[in-house]
């Protein structure tokens, strides 16, 4: 997929299914991304796919809302490499002020401690981040982990 230079400031890719990242690092001025519905989790079967994806991501510095509900990004929780890739794409995102990961299956975290840590230090970097959402979401069980509950930063 060709992505044009002139593409504007928002971009909505909702309903593709998302194996490979169009080519986001020339989209500077993006500023509003939808990812809704593009079966992300999907990226858990191909790491090295799944870093190219996730770096690309992280690369759009002055992002300022993405919304990736409906991906099913708990099941990237199964690939530490994976899971440590969307983080840190995600955590270079210093200009995010909204995020939206409704209905991602996250309440699956807690079942690897280590993954919600590496989730959480995650969000700790987004210093800009003004909306959090995660609606649909079993973060009863996520949060009633002893282990878990203390890792999650407060927004």
């Amino acid at each position: 997929m060709e992505v044009s230079e002139n593409a504007g400031e928002s971009l909505d890719l909702r309903f593709l299914s998302l194996t490979s990242l169009p080519n986001l690092g020339q989209l500077r001025e993006l500023r509003h991304l939808n990812l809704t519905d593009c079966q992300l989790h999907k990226l858990a079967e191909n790491p090295p796919v799944a870093q190219v994806f996730f770096n690309a991501l992280g690369q759009l510095n002055n992002l300022q809302t993405l919304n990736l509900s409906n991906n099913n990004l708990g099941r990237l929780a199964e690939n530490p490499q994976v899971a440590k890739a969307f983080a840190k794409g995600l955590s270079q995102l210093r200009n995010l002020q909204t995020l939206n990961l409704n209905n991602n299956n996250l309440d699956r975290l807690a079942e690897n401690t280590q993954a919600v840590q590496v989730f959480a230090n995650c969000l700790a970097q987004l210093h800009q981040l003004q909306s959090f959402t995660l609606i649909g979401d079993n973060l009863g069980k996520l949060c009633g982990n002893a282990q878990v509950a203390p890792l999650l930063p407060t927004v």
